[in-house]
């Protein structure tokens, strides 16, 4: 099959038009959302389904929906771009200022020397990743748990004294000092 500018334009104008009336089309139900949301009602309105473009590498995926990120912005709504590399969520963030790159749970050894990893360090990873495979809640399990959990609690959290009591409580039962802990940044930062 040969390469034909005029077919790949043809495409590229297709796609973004699909991206750009998807959106509308999203953007219409956000706003019923919203107003619902907003007076507390309930409503039988779902979230509409993810659109799927397959397509080739090089087509300006990025490109197309470059203007639809813009536009929901200013909006005010909430966009999720997810991307197979982190290399290719940084040059997203470089292009969007108010963009977070979310990088799931990091060891401490994997965050040690990059700033920019160190709000996903989960003291207890291997353990995470051990109840992940058997397909367990590891919020539920470890990160009950775990220290540097309660420690974040007793740092952080000053509106809910039962919760704070309860971390006191953790500390005391199992004779720890808490101030031996590095707060837990993954559970509480890296998933905000």
């Amino acid at each position: 099959m040969s390469f034909s500018p005029v077919k790949v334009t043809q495409m590229r104008e297709l796609m973004n038009r699909e991206l750009f009336e998807y959106f509308e089309s999203f953007s219409d139900m956000q706003d019923a959302m919203d107003r619902v949301a907003n007076n507390k009602l309930k409503t039988s309105l779902s979230i509409i389904p993810p659109e799927l473009f397959d397509c080739t590498v090089g087509l300006g995926k990025s490109s197309g929906i470059a203007p639809i990120v813009k536009e929901a912005l200013s909006r005010g709504l909430k966009i999720c771009i997810v991307v197979p590399t982190h290399k290719l969520a940084d040059e997203y963030c470089a292009k969007i200022p108010t963009a977070y790159h979310y990088f799931g749970r990091q060891s401490v050894e994997e965050a040690t020397n990059d700033a920019q990893r160190q709000k996903f360090i989960c003291h207890q990873k291997d353990s995470v990743n051990q109840a992940a495979e058997k397909n367990h809640l590891p919020s539920q399990s470890i990160c009950r748990a775990c220290p540097h959990a309660h420690t974040h609690i007793l740092e952080n959290v000053s509106n809910d004294e039962e919760r704070v009591d309860k971390a006191r409580q953790f500390f005391k039962i199992r004779n720890l000092k808490p101030e031996k802990y590095e707060q837990c940044r993954f559970l509480y930062d890296g998933l905000h």
